[in-house]
């Protein structure tokens, strides 16, 4: 899941738990045994939907720090060596346009022929 998503459903059940704890504190003046256990239960299971919420969030970091970490240590390990191999293709392949270019220039400006007869 792409980290713009990620956030976006983070966000989603934030907006979602603030309408719920709004929509049971506007419930609190109704009487009734069954809107009072009804306002119970979503007191409940909102903490818990809260809980859920932060240690996805807190994964999340997690996981983006070993990820970050994980970046840094390839590149500090084996970074040189890929430049390395980079700069030795580059070389290559300036040598072989070079050899190229010098073989055309050869082929367009022969030198003078001297009859010697």
């Amino acid at each position: 899941m792409s980290a713009v998503t990620t956030e976006k459903l983070l966000a989603d059940f934030r907006v979602l738990i603030d309408d719920v704890e709004q929509l049971v504190s506007a419930t609190a003046g109704e009487a009734g045994g069954r809107v009072a256990e009804l306002r119970q239960h979503l007191a409940g299971r909102l903490e818990a939907g809260k809980a859920a919420v932060a240690q996805c969030e807190k994964e999340l970091r997690e996981q983006a720090q070993r990820a970050k970490s994980r970046a840094a240590d390839f590149l500090r390990d084996e970074g040189w060596c890929w430049l390395a191999v980079a700069g030795c293709l580059g070389m290559l392949a300036g040598l072989a346009l070079y050899c190229q270019s010098r073989e055309f220039r050869r082929r367009e400006n022969p030198p003078d022929q001297r009859d010697t007869a």
